[in-house]
């Protein structure tokens, strides 16, 4: 089993939001300074996913 990973950029959230000819699309504003990254490890053992919190936690 391998480790998956990923990550994503804050947004400034939706500038414009609607529908052009039947077609929604969405215009959003990343923000690259606030960038977000975790990574799961799968467990054999069981099929729920689950996840740790580390907010608020610091290192010793």
């Amino acid at each position: 089993m391998e480790i998956g990973k990923g990550s994503g950029n804050g947004t400034f959230g939706e500038l414009v939001q609607g529908i052009i000819d039947e077609r929604p699309f969405l215009i959003t504003f990343p923000i690259q300074s606030l960038r977000s990254e975790a990574s799961f490890v799968p467990n054999p053992t069981s099929p729920e996913v689950t996840g740790v919190n580390l907010k608020g936690t610091s290192k010793a």
